[in-house]
């Protein structure tokens, strides 16, 4: 049994974890604590999160978290252009997934737009098969974005415009860990490694 402490020991890293901001391009968090954390897979995650989302995929379907029930999914809030914590947290995603072998096929990746102007649907559908095929790209007009960012209490800002005329956002950093039911398993920062990551995932998955 995982006592009290532990989890708030564990739930104080991750809450203490810095949005991932884009302030003057800087992106190294600590590793050590994350990667040497250990929490049974059968304890409820202790943070409420909503986990709902009436989004379009990078097709143009429309997506609910239902649609992912009796399966897993990793879900990333990002924009397929960022150069900061994105083009770390999604090719590990990616890499864990093909970790995971055929186990890898009941798991989801999802990357939940904060650029929705650039991020159109057929923007994405051209962006997101070079981190990984399987990789699902969601958007929607403003409010559904909102709805899903404090769903999953998530901030985003744009920061600023850079030299090539795109804009800059900070956003979440943790990948989320969605159950069969479309509930919270766990969160896991981007800095794990994909073989660590899988191995999170296997446990959850062993624990049903």
């Amino acid at each position: 049994m995982v006592t009290r402490a532990i989890l708030g020991g564990f739930v104080g890293l991750l809450l203490a974890w810095p949005a991932a901001g884009h302030e003057n391009h800087a992106h190294s968090p600590p590793k050590p604590a994350a990667e040497a954390m250990q929490v049974p897979a059968n304890v409820p995650f202790p943070v409420a999160i909503d986990g709902r989302y009436a989004l379009i995929d990078q097709d143009g379907v429309p997506r609910t978290q239902a649609d992912f029930h009796g399966g897993y999914a990793l879900i990333f809030f990002g924009y397929a252009n960022c150069r900061g914590i994105c083009s770390v947290a999604l090719p590990r995603i990616a890499a864990a997934l093909d970790s995971l072998g055929t186990d890898g096929t009941a798991v989801q990746p999802i990357l939940i737009t904060v650029d929705p102007i650039n991020d159109t649907p057929a923007a994405m559908k051209a962006a997101l098969p070079k981190i990984h095929p399987r990789l699902m790209g969601l958007t929607g007009d403003e409010p559904a974005l909102s709805a899903a960012r404090t769903a999953f209490q998530v901030k985003s800002k744009q920061l600023f415009v850079d030299r090539n005329g795109q804009p800059v956002f900070a956003h979440g950093g943790f990948i989320y860990l969605m159950g069969r039911n479309g509930e919270l398993l766990t969160v896991m920062p981007p800095v794990l490694s994909p073989e660590r990551m899988a191995e999170l995932v296997r446990r959850y998955m062993a624990a049903g």
